[in-house]
């Protein structure tokens, strides 16, 4: 596969996930191509960056100790993405990752992931995501338990069922 045929390939109208799965194997082998993978993501051209982040999902997914020197680059993703499907693959990038042990990045990480679970516009997959890296950020930081507890609270009933599983699981070990 050559770049030429990549980039043909994601502005197309449609991609099977055999092929974007192929994509991942590719852009493994070469750190300019994640590279890349990342200034298409952050170029938030339709559809390229929307599966452009399905492909550095995957490769995060099937290669986590590869992909933790990116985690910085997915924070800013996670910061800065003005479109739920990237919102979506950048918060799963990191449940995949280990949260470097830094207070700014777990207070960037729980402010994102608390304005996420409080936007009615965010799909719950993100909302979801935002609980997953939340869980580990609230045993460190007992302070924010309160917090956490009344928003969950109030969300509960604006939520889909997954959301409420994993929210009810949270206030249990906060109520612990």
């Amino acid at each position: 596969m050559t770049k030429q045929l990549f980039e043909e390939e994601l502005s197309g109208k449609w991609v099977h996930k055999t092929r974007i799965l192929e994509w991942m194997e590719w852009i493994s082998k070469s750190k300019s191509r994640i590279e890349r993978c990342f200034e298409y993501i952050e170029s938030d051209e339709e559809p390229i960056s929307r599966r452009t982040a399905y492909v550095l999902d995957n490769y995060i997914e099937k290669h986590p100790a590869k992909g933790q020197q990116y985690f910085h680059r997915i924070l800013n993703l996670v910061e800065t993405a003005s479109r739920n499907p990237v919102l979506r693959h950048s918060t799963r990038m990191i449940t995949k990752l280990q949260i470097p042990d830094d207070e700014d990045v777990h207070g960037r990480l729980f402010e994102k992931c608390i304005q996420f679970i409080m936007d009615a516009e965010i799909d719950v997959a993100v909302k979801a995501n935002s609980l997953v890296i939340i869980r580990p950020l609230i045993s460190l930081y007992p302070d924010l338990r309160y917090e956490l507890s009344e928003i969950l609270k109030d969300q509960m009933d604006k939520n889909t069922s997954a959301f409420k599983v994993r929210a009810r699981d949270i206030l249990k070990s906060i109520d612990q």
